[in-house]
């Protein structure tokens, strides 16, 4: 309301046709203009605010009300990324029902560029991670350090996430801009059990990443993880 006086003052004031009346009037466009970029800029983020709460109301209300579905944060993220990253599971299905972009990538973020399948694989976020699957999510996409869902789960630990990806075709030996994979990632963090998983699924034991060639062998043996030490040596792991 406050605005919309300050338009008409600006307005009054510059119907006398002089300089300062056309300054007034290109303020007046400045403002109308400023106006409906907020008022866009705050639906978008409206929309993405209460799919990373979880409120699943609110969402599909912002979305009756046309809220952009794939509109972006000042960081290029989408509402399905900050459902996804943080488990909302109807909340992703809401996204994906009204023509969320399953792949779309945050070209803007500063830090952590991923999609929602490697934000979910990432934070083990099992049940999300099927869903996006179902719909289309391409399971070997890289965030912008060469990293995929796989190694995302693997790195974390979260071995349920990591048997759906590898169920689903994610390839075990796929490599990150350094080199590394998913087996060299869960044995430098002593995650055994997706270590055995791995393995079990055609894992190279004997990928080498970085310069120095280091390996999963040289990771989990520097980290002080004997069990995954013990393992690879029978896997046959050249040392």
């Amino acid at each position: 309301m406050k605005v919309l006086k300050l338009i008409r003052g600006i307005v009054s004031k510059g119907r006398g046709g002089s300089v300062s009346s056309w300054r007034a009037l290109a303020l007046t466009g400045l403002i109308v203009l400023l106006l409906s970029f907020n008022s866009y800029a705050s639906d978008a983020d409206n929309l993405i605010n209460a799919a990373r709460e979880g409120d699943v109301s609110a969402v599909k209300a912002l979305l009756a009300q046309g809220a952009d579905v794939n509109g972006k944060d000042i960081v290029g993220q989408t509402a399905l990324m900050g459902a996804s990253s943080r488990g909302h599971l109807e909340v992703v299905k809401a996204l994906l029902s009204a023509g969320a972009d399953v792949n779309a990538i945050p070209k803007h973020a500063t830090v952590l560029i991923e999609t929602a399948l490697i934000a979910a694989s990432r934070n083990g976020h099992t049940e999300v991670v099927k869903t996006l699957l179902a719909a289309g999510a391409d399971i070997n996409g890289k965030d912008n350090y060469g990293g995929t869902a796989l190694m995302g789960a693997s790195r974390h630990g979260h071995i349920e996430a990591v048997k759906v990806l590898l169920a689903a075709g994610a390839d075990v030996n796929g490599k990150d801009d350094s080199g590394g994979t998913a087996l060299i990632r869960a044995s430098s963090e002593g995650h055994l059990e997706v270590v055995k998983v791995l393995f079990a699924a055609g894992a190279d034991v004997n990928a080498k990443e970085g310069l120095n060639g280091t390996t999963a062998l040289w990771w989990a043996s520097k980290n002080g993880h004997s069990q995954i030490v013990q393992l690879l040596k029978k896997s046959g792991v050249k040392e």
